[in-house]
């Protein structure tokens, strides 16, 4: 199959190319890929918590209309931490990502520093999904702007009557661990 070109190709690849399917997990929904597009690293995708004293920390805040996703399309995206924070994130609200049974993990710049790609920062944005952050101040130092950048890829989708033999398997949410 020929590869789309982006500016992070060895890095961040689309889930899927066009004609290929998907199947949302935990919905067991089908869709067939019709258009992939790069989303690029923009200031337009910078969300800003706002100032946080040394320590401080935030909680529920939601994001979900910043994507402003229109139906049967999808966001497969990425983040970088710009600022001295750091962030968690729940996936619909209730379910946290990055969990085990009895831990939620933070993500920082320092985190950013293990996986130069930020593949474990990924996830899927689909419709009104509700995407929560928490954010903190880890420093000992107050902080003007606690800020995040996204970018990634847009599928535009078809969706299927049936589940397709073959299709990549997307988490659009988070599952809470078994008791």
């Amino acid at each position: 199959m020929t590869e789309l070109y982006s500016a992070w190709n060895e890095y961040f690849k689309p889930v899927a190319y066009p004609d290929q399917n998907i199947l949302f997990l935990p919905e067991k929904k089908a869709y067939k890929v019709v258009y992939v597009e790069q989303i690029p690293l923009s200031e337009e995708l910078v969300y800003d918590f706002g100032p946080l004293t040394a320590g401080e920390e935030k909680t529920g805040i939601e994001i979900t209309d910043f994507f402003e996703m229109p139906d049967l399309e999808l966001l497969q995206l990425r983040y970088i931490i710009l600022d001295d924070i750091a962030v968690r994130m729940f996936q619909p609200g209730a379910l946290g990502r990055y969990i085990t049974k009895r831990k939620h993990m933070w993500i920082d710049k320092k985190s950013c520093l293990v996986d130069p790609s930020l593949k474990f920062t990924e996830f899927y944005h689909y419709k009104r999904r509700m995407l929560i952050f928490d954010v903190k101040n880890p420093t000992q130092y107050d902080t003007p702007k606690a800020r995040i950048q996204f970018f990634g890829w847009r599928l535009v989708l078809e969706e299927l009557a049936t589940i397709p033999e073959r299709y990549a398997a997307i988490p659009i949410g988070g599952m809470k661990p078994k008791e």
